[in-house]
């Protein structure tokens, strides 16, 4: 991610490759709490997101892309998950 981050985010990163999406969120969680930056909480928001997909929540999934969006406007990567 760009930027420096909360270390809860460099921790949410890691865990999903290692199938702990429950870390993953709480670590995100956290470092949505601390991140003031809007560009840099966008890809948070965004990770967040796609945790949610991981686990077939689309609808909770889809709340976090617009809410990455409504950030970073240019997050190709959260349009790319909205509409298919």
């Amino acid at each position: 991610m760009p930027g420096l981050l909360p270390a809860e985010a460099g921790r949410g990163e890691g865990q999903p490759g290692s199938g702990n999406y429950a870390e993953a969120l709480q670590n995100y969680y956290e470092a949505t709490r601390l991140e003031i930056d809007p560009y840099d909480r966008s890809y948070i928001l965004y990770n967040i997101g796609l945790i949610h997909t991981s686990n077939g929540e689309h609808t909770k999934a889809l709340e976090y892309y617009f809410r990455a969006l409504e950030r970073n406007p240019f997050l190709p990567q959260a349009f790319n998950n909205i509409w298919p």
